[in-house]
């Protein structure tokens, strides 16, 4: 089958043609626990700056992804290519990149130090946070190593002896050459761990504080006389006021000019005068030496 290019997706060609030297991881593509989906596929190989090949088979059908540092290589449209591939299997193939950017054709790149000096290739694995060895040969008789671990440095040498100033050894190297090979991102620790999920955060409810609420109003309770209308008190004690009957001199006294103090009126309920049948006594009678208080605030 000739291969079709399709975005950052390769269908067809010889998807079995990985390098001999080459960081190769495979699997199946499925629903079922402990399988992969092709969406969980790509969130992997970002998480560990994966560089290069993810393959997908089922039958004859082929379908290949470049990645370069855990991105891929051209557009690809991760929703239709994971709906095409629900099943079949995948292979991850594990490649070097150089210090260019540019992806091998296997697991060590190489060159002439004269074209990429030693400094490019550290800054080089610290970027891209590589687990690699670093091999130099000056040209003339030395030789040195440097081992990184996702982006730092382990260990250096120099002619097979540690030695901690050997990077500044190799920076005065103009000449001579490199072999830089990457270490298996796959699996064990040379894989970093997925992160955490962090706990969605706990929205705590409003607490209410505010006041005591007022005390329940008793309806029995009559309202002070000093928060009413003075017409309307005047009705309120004739409706509950009973007028004894006049008696002794007391039935003489009666009218506006009785004696008493009171007009006249008979005295009712609470020492106010009761309604006679004729109608409300004067208001001078109800409020007669007593002071109207202010309004009382509302609570």
């Amino acid at each position: 089958m000739e291969p079709t290019q399709e975005g950052g997706v390769t269908h067809g060609g010889n998807a079995g043609g990985a390098p001999e030297a080459s960081h190769i991881q495979e699997g199946q593509l499925g629903e079922a626990p402990g399988l992969e989906d092709v969406r969980g596929l790509f969130e992997r190989c970002a998480r560990i700056r994966f560089s290069g090949r993810l393959a997908l088979v089922e039958g004859v059908r082929e379908a290949t992804v470049t990645f370069v540092a855990g991105r891929p290589q051209g557009a690809v449209d991760l929703f239709k290519l994971g709906a095409i591939w629900r099943h079949g299997a995948y292979r991850l193939e594990q490649r070097a990149v150089d210090a260019k950017g540019r992806l091998g054709d296997g697991i060590t790149v190489g060159g002439a130090l004269a074209d990429t000096g030693s400094l490019e290739l550290f800054r080089h694995c610290e970027d891209g946070q590589l687990s690699a060895a670093v091999e130099f040969d000056s040209g003339d008789g030395h030789t040195a190593r440097a081992r990184f671990v996702r982006g730092r440095l382990e260990s250096a040498e120099l002619d097979g002896q540690p030695n901690v100033g050997a990077l500044a050894v190799l920076a005065g190297w103009g000449a001579g050459s490199y072999r830089l090979t990457v270490a298996p991102m796959f699996g064990g620790d040379a894989e970093p761990p997925p992160p955490a999920a962090v706990p969605a955060p706990v929205t705590a409810r409003p607490v209410s504080l505010g006041a005591t609420p007022p005390p329940a109003l008793d309806v029995g309770s009559r309202v002070p006389l000093w928060q009413v209308d003075a017409d309307d008190a005047a009705r309120e004690a004739g409706a509950h006021a009973t007028a004894p009957p006049p008696t002794g001199e007391g039935a003489g006294a009666a009218g506006p000019a009785g004696a008493g103090g009171h007009h006249g009126a008979p005295l009712g309920p609470g020492g106010l005068p009761s309604l006679s049948p004729g109608g409300l006594p004067p208001r001078s009678s109800l409020f007669a030496g007593a002071s109207r208080p202010g309004p009382v605030p509302s609570r």
